[in-house]
């Protein structure tokens, strides 16, 4: 159980964060970009390693915040 200092520290400081985050301009374009390649990705299947286009799905797929386990397989 979360006691209440700790609570409203917690309440306080996501409340900092998103007010930094909404007061910039980049944010918005970033959020942007993240969820473009994510849909992307979502979208098309993912190319074998030997595909030209391999290289160009990593980096889309980088951008997208697919790494590590959130990875599809290539086929």
């Amino acid at each position: 159980m979360i006691s209440t200092g700790l609570r409203l520290n917690i309440i306080v400081m996501t409340d900092i964060i998103l007010n930094f985050l909404e007061s910039q301009d980049w944010w918005v374009w970033v959020a942007a970009a993240i969820s473009a390649a994510s849909a992307f990705t979502a979208a098309t299947p993912t190319p074998g390693a030997d595909s030209k286009w391999a290289k160009v799905y990593s980096v889309i797929d980088f951008v997208a915040l697919n790494v590590l386990r959130a990875k599809d397989k290539s086929e």
